[in-house]
């Protein structure tokens, strides 16, 4: 097998089911793997980050996948592949695979433990992480390419029901109401006008502390959003038309949704003069194109209430130019080989756990749709295939 010239790339090339040079043609011909790479984002961690990204394998080594809570079989009836791996993740009949979780094989040791040690992923600065990149053709005039990145773990966030925050334009003078009812019914903690009761059930507590972005917060507050498995990409839409290709727009993964920039936008930074710069949110590895406090996208009510946000910030750059591991979009999913994982429509994590433990804590989870532990993402097979935006 020839050598690459562009640093990381080697891994490309078992990719390409061709035998040739490692710049191999992709798409319309101009998407080799050394245009993919001078278009790869830099991104930057958090300082305090502490859940950091990795191989797809480094994860799947020490997970299995349930179906039904119990051991998944293969499509023959055997025993599931042990370790699992980028080849043989696909192992089920595709009906199962759609239910089934990559689970730990080491128990977490409860909804907001984090005990298997491989959650803590790898510093992309001293160890092999790549970055996985997918050419996709959406039609005559534009093509795309998704740089994912895969960390074993988000880390969630305490999140409150904060009652003196609810905004006047929704409820006007209704609001300094509804929160002196509150306190009538369920008390006040001494020295504090904030309610206080117990409050039976895992991670849940009633507080009077200062929230994440909206000052004092009076109501109820539990830790939720953890979950094993985390995907982001940062998708690079390019004009087909030209020759080479001409960068359109660089669309920021952000939990359910995300931001896009138009090329040249001073909003976003480029490195070197192609590759975007993002700001990889602590914990929830959310992506920015600046550092300080973001609000999320994905949850406009309880930001109104709550002010839920993400804290990006510059700490270790991660140049996922420099290792990068390249497939063509498929739409029958026809995968195999180490392409094998892209066609699993599987969840990348644990099933949801500790969910609606009591009244109170059930209302945070239904306004934000988490719990907890929440249920592992589905993975590029999944936001790439029927729900491509």
């Amino acid at each position: 097998m020839p050598t690459c010239q562009t640093r990381g790339l080697c891994l490309a090339v078992l990719f390409f089911q061709v035998v040739g040079v490692c710049r191999a043609a992709l798409g319309s011909g101009h998407f080799t793997a050394d245009f993919v790479a001078a278009y790869a984002p830099l991104v930057y961690l958090h300082p305090e980050e502490t859940f950091l990204p990795s191989s797809i394998d480094f994860g799947l080594e020490f997970e299995q996948v349930l179906f039904n809570n119990t051991l998944a079989l293969s499509s023959s009836g055997g025993h599931q592949p042990s370790p699992l791996n980028d080849s043989n993740l696909n192992f089920q009949a595709i009906s199962n695979a759609r239910n089934s979780y990559l689970t730990t094989q080491q128990a977490l040791g409860c909804d907001t433990c984090q005990n298997p040690a491989f959650l803590r992923g790898l510093d992309p600065t001293s160890s092999s992480v790549p970055v996985y990149a997918i050419v996709i053709q959406r039609d005559d005039n534009t093509t795309s390419i998704y740089y994912w990145t895969f960390y074993p773990f988000n880390l969630g966030k305490d999140v409150g029901l904060c009652f003196n925050n609810l905004p006047e334009a929704l409820l006007g003078s209704l609001a300094s109401k509804v929160t002196s009812a509150l306190s009538k019914v369920f008390g006040s903690s001494s020295g504090s006008s904030s309610p206080s009761i117990t409050v039976n059930g895992p991670d849940a507590t009633l507080f009077g502390v200062s929230s994440q972005a909206t000052g004092k917060c009076q109501g109820f507050q539990q830790f939720i959003g953890n979950h094993v498995g985390d995907w982001e990409h940062v998708e690079v839409k390019f004009d087909t038309r030209t020759s080479p290709p001409t960068p359109e727009s660089v669309r920021l993964s952000q939990h359910d949704g995300g931001q896009i920039f138009d090329w040249g936008d001073p909003k976003l930074g480029l490195h070197n003069g192609t590759h975007p710069i993002a700001f990889s949110a602590n914990g929830s590895h959310a992506l920015y194109a600046s550092t300080g406090i973001h609000q999320y996208t994905n949850m406009t009510i309880l930001d109104t209430i709550v002010g839920l946000t993400d804290s990006a910030g510059q700490g270790k750059a991660w140049d996922t130019s420099e290792e990068i591991v390249l497939a063509t979009w498929r739409s029958d999913f026809n995968y195999s080989g180490d392409q094998s994982w892209l066609a699993w429509p599987g969840y990348w994590g644990d099933q949801a756990s500790g969910c609606d433990s009591n009244p109170i804590t059930a209302l945070i989870q239904k306004a934000s749709h988490e719990c907890p532990l929440s249920s592992g993402l589905q993975g590029p097979a999944y936001y790439m295939g029927p729900n491509i935006n």
